[in-house]
């Protein structure tokens, strides 16, 4: 897959018009200013229950240790890097797709959960929506090698309850990276739908 081509295009000032640098600095500002796991800022569900919808949006921005917060803004700049020409105005759609799909899976489907932090659910929606355009312009099977490998995972961590490679403060939450994606897939097959019936 020549995501060499796509990060080569991209100069670095477009680069700093999407999000996801800014959602990187920010997250890094709330962990040294706020500390970990800020308790007025995670999603919690009984705070939210009470009237703190704050809460929906910045549970993704702050993390629960250094590690999380290093291994979610590593993330994110990187599929931003990769991604965030390709995807153009519709990041902000990903994005916002993707924080909402991982906030009705919290709050509905798992209402055991209550309390969850961190930007994985966002990185995960920057993800699929930019393999998925990367496949549609290129037809590479190396996309396809790639999103079978990122479900894989997905499908994996779900299974055993942690995560593969990293250990942090507060478990790893694989349902809300699956939410992500399909938040994320959802804005780019909405997108085509409107595009071919113009």
């Amino acid at each position: 897959m020549n995501f060499g081509v796509i990060a080569s295009n991209q100069s670095r000032s477009r680069f700093w018009t999407g999000p996801a640098p800014w959602l990187v600095l920010i997250a890094i500002l709330l962990f040294f200013l706020a500390g970990p796991a800020q308790p007025e800022l995670v999603y919690d569900r009984m705070a939210i229950a009470n009237g703190e919808i704050w809460r929906l949006i910045t549970g993704h921005l702050v993390h629960s240790d250094f590690a999380h917060l290093l291994w979610d803004c590593a993330g994110l700049w990187l599929v931003g890097w990769l991604f965030d020409e390709l995807l153009s105005s519709m990041s902000w759609r990903v994005l916002g797709a993707g924080l909402l799909i991982v906030d009705a899976t919290l709050w509905w489907l798992l209402p055991d959960i209550q309390a969850y932090c961190g930007l994985s659910g966002l990185i995960n929606a920057l993800l699929g929506a930019g393999l998925y355009c990367t496949w549609r312009q290129s037809h590479d099977p190396w996309v396809v090698f790639i999103a079978s490998l990122v479900t894989l995972k997905i499908g994996i961590e779900w299974y055993i309850g942690a995560a593969l490679f990293t250990q942090t403060a507060w478990s790893s939450l694989p349902q809300s990276h699956a939410a992500g994606m399909i938040g994320g897939l959802l804005v780019i097959l909405i997108s085509s739908l409107q595009s071919s019936r113009e």
